[in-house]
C-alpha cells in the first residue's frame, strides 16, 4: 500500500467515524485555501522576479 492510498483509507475511517463531518470538512477546506494562497504568493513572486530580470520587456 502507497503512503498516500493509506492517508486516503485513514480519512475516509476518520469521515465516517465522525458523521457530521465538521473537522474533516475544515481541514479540507483549509487545505484548499493553503494550496491557492500559496500558489498565488509563487505567481507573485516568478512575476515580480521576471521583471527584475527584464526591466524593459512588455507583456
Amino acid at each position: 500500500m502507497t503512503p498516500a492510498y493509506t492517508a486516503a483509507a485513514v480519512l475516509a475511517e476518520t469521515a465516517e467515524h465522525h458523521e457530521e463531518g465538521g473537522m474533516v470538512w475544515w481541514a479540507a477546506t483549509l487545505a484548499t485555501f493553503g494550496a491557492i494562497a500559496a500558489l498565488a504568493v509563487i505567481l507573485t513572486l516568478m512575476t515580480l522576479w521576471e521583471r527584475k530580470r527584464h526591466p524593459h520587456a512588455h507583456h
